[in-house]
């Protein structure tokens, strides 16, 4: 008589539906990982304790300031 795995295949694809996302959740929550690429980053972008700007043209000159930031980047990377 021949087992059947239909069982066994189902409770691995419940497991994965189920545990993959929390593993993620649980990998990209970690107080590691935060500190790591978002507090650093933010420490970046605003310097010193500065505030994100809450003025229109605040908001222009940051963007206007990251966007050289971005393309400065990319022509290093292109002229290599």
């Amino acid at each position: 008589m021949k087992k059947s795995t239909g069982n066994a295949i189902e409770l691995m694809r419940i497991g994965l539906y189920v545990f993959f996302p929390v593993a993620i959740f649980y990998w990209f929550n970690h107080p590691d990982f935060f500190e790591k690429y978002v507090a650093d980053e933010r420490k970046r972008l605003f310097p010193d304790g500065d505030r994100p700007p809450t003025t229109l043209e605040g908001n222009k000159k940051l963007r206007l300031q990251l966007k050289e930031e971005r393309l400065s980047r990319q022509s290093k990377i292109s002229n290599k």
